[in-house]
C-alpha cells in the first residue's frame, strides 16, 4: 500500500472510532437510570393530615397560633387621649409641640433658644401661687387696743398650735431622694396638713381693718409654704414643678418670718398694744420693755 493510501486508511479508522463512541455515549445518556426511577417511584406525595381535636372547625395548628385569647378584630376599640395633668407633663408636651412646629416651618420657625424660653415661661407661670385677696378674709373696723390684743393672740395661737413635726421638710426630701425611699415622702404629709390647717384658720380670724395687708401677707406666706411642701411630696410624679417650688422655698420661709415680725412689731411698737403675761403673743415673740 502506498504511503498516501495508508494515511487515508488510518484517518478513516479514527473517524469510525469517534463516530461509534459518540453513538454509544448518546444511547447511554438517553437510557433511563433504573436507580433514580426506583427512588422516585418510592416517594409518594400526600397532603398533611389536618386534625381538629376540639371540633371547632379550626385546625389544631391554628389553635396553637391563636392561643387561649385570640384577638377579635370584629370588636370595635376606642381610645381617647388624656392630656397630662402634671406641670411636668404639660411643659413637656408644649415643648415637643413647639419643637416640631419649629422644624415644620423652618427656617421661619422659632429658634432653639426661643423654644426653651417658651418652656421656661410656661413653667414659671404654672408655678405661680393663687393669692388670697381682701374678699377671702373677715375684716372689722376697729382700733380698740383690746380688739388688737385679741387679734394678735389669736394669730399667735394658730401659729403655735400647728404641729409641723420635729424633722425639717428639707431633710425628709433629701433622705427620700438620696436613698430612693419613696415611703419617706409620706412623712411630709402631716407637715403639709399642718400648714393647710393654719391657712384655713387664718381665714376665719376677725382682722382689724388696719392690719389687712399684714394679714394677707401672712396668709399668702403660709399658703406658699404649704404649696412648696405639697410639691416636695409629689416630686416623683411632677419633678419639674417640685424643682421650681424648691427653688423658691427658701424665699417663702424667709417671707413668712418677715411677715410675722412685721405684724407683731406693728402691734407692739406702732399701735402700742400691751401684751400680758400668759398671752400667746409673748410666747411667739420676745418684746423689749
Amino acid at each position: 500500500m502506498k504511503k498516501p493510501q495508508k494515511r487515508i486508511a488510518i484517518a478513516f479508522a479514527v473517524g469510525m472510532v469517534l463516530v461509534t463512541g459518540a453513538f454509544l455515549l448518546s444511547r447511554q445518556m438517553q437510557a433511563p437510570d433504573t436507580n433514580l426511577a426506583s427512588a422516585s417511584s418510592a416517594l409518594v406525595r400526600e397532603h398533611i393530615k389536618v386534625t381538629d381535636s376540639d371540633g371547632d372547625t379550626v385546625p389544631d395548628w391554628q389553635d396553637a397560633l391563636l392561643g387561649d385569647n385570640p384577638i377579635d378584630l370584629t370588636v370595635a376599640t376606642t381610645s381617647t387621649y388624656e392630656p397630662p395633668k402634671s406641670v411636668t407633663g404639660k411643659v413637656a408636651v408644649g415643648f415637643i409641640q413647639n419643637f416640631l412646629n419649629a422644624k415644620r416651618y423652618s427656617p421661619f420657625g422659632d429658634s432653639n433658644e426661643e423654644i426653651v424660653q417658651k418652656a421656661t415661661k410656661e413653667l414659671t407661670e404654672a408655678s405661680k401661687d393663687a393669692l388670697f385677696v381682701e374678699s377671702d378674709i373677715i375684716l372689722i373696723d376697729t382700733t380698740d387696743k383690746n380688739a388688737l390684743r385679741a387679734y394678735g393672740n389669736q394669730v399667735a395661737d394658730i401659729l403655735l398650735s400647728a404641729n409641723t413635726g420635729k424633722e425639717s421638710e428639707l431633710y425628709i426630701l433629701q433622705d427620700a431622694l438620696r436613698y430612693k425611699e419613696e415611703e419617706k415622702l409620706k412623712e411630709l404629709e402631716p407637715i403639709r396638713e399642718a400648714y393647710g390647717t393654719m391657712v384655713l384658720k387664718m381665714t376665719t380670724v376677725s382682722v382689724p381693718l388696719a392690719y389687712k395687708e399684714e394679714h394677707l401677707n401672712l396668709l399668702n406666706a403660709l399658703s406658699a409654704i404649704q404649696t412648696d411642701i405639697n410639691a416636695m411630696r409629689n416630686v416623683n410624679d411632677d419633678a419639674l414643678y417640685a424643682l421650681m417650688r424648691l427653688k423658691r422655698y427658701h424665699d417663702d420661709v424667709l417671707g413668712l418670718s418677715n411677715t410675722i415680725t412685721i405684724l407683731f412689731d406693728t402691734l407692739y411698737t406702732i399701735d402700742g398694744v400691751q401684751f400680758r403675761e400668759g398671752d400667746k403673743t409673748l410666747q411667739l415673740v420676745t418684746f423689749a420693755p
